[in-house]
C-alpha cells in the first residue's frame, strides 16, 4: 500500500515531460556480507532507459546509499536478504525505504528499487 500511494505521489508530482526524461541516480555501492545483490539489483535498475547513472551528485541528483543490511543463512542457492535504501538529493535526506529480496528472483527485487526511486524523485522538500 505504501509503494502504491509513493508512486501515485509520484505520477501526480512530476509532469508528463518531466517524466520522460531519464531520472539521474549516483549509486553508493553497499558493504558488507552478500552486499553484492543489493549492488547487482540496482545495476538492473540503471540499466533500463528511466534511469540514468550519473558520475557525480548535482541538485537534480538522487544519491541513493545502502545503510543497513540484514542477511539470513539459507541452505540453498535462495538467500534471503533484507536492506535499507536511503535517499538524498541536494543534501538533504529525501526518504528511504526497506525491501526484503531473494537472490534467485533478482529481477523483482529490481522491480521493487525502481518503483522506490521513482518514489523518492517525487519527494520535494
Amino acid at each position: 500500500m505504501k509503494k502504491l500511494l509513493l508512486a501515485a505521489l509520484a505520477a501526480a508530482t512530476f509532469p508528463a515531460a518531466a517524466q520522460d526524461a531519464p531520472l539521474k541516480v549516483l549509486y553508493q555501492p553497499a558493504h558488507g556480507r552478500n552486499a553484492y545483490l543489493v549492488d547487482k539489483a540496482v545495476e538492473i535498475v540503471l540499466q533500463r532507459p528511466a534511469f540514468l547513472k550519473a558520475a557525480k551528485a548535482d541538485p537534480q541528483t538522487l544519491v541513493v546509499s545502502v545503510p543497513e543490511m540484514e542477511y539470513r543463512v539459507s541452505n540453498d542457492d535462495n538467500v534471503p536478504f533484507d536492506f535499507t535504501l536511503h535517499f538524498v538529493r541536494d543534501g538533504d535526506l529525501v526518504g528511504e525505504a526497506a525491501e526484503n529480496c531473494t537472490s534467485r528472483k533478482l529481477d523483482d527485487c529490481a522491480d521493487l528499487v525502481a518503483s522506490d526511486f521513482t518514489a523518492a524523485a517525487a519527494i520535494h522538500r
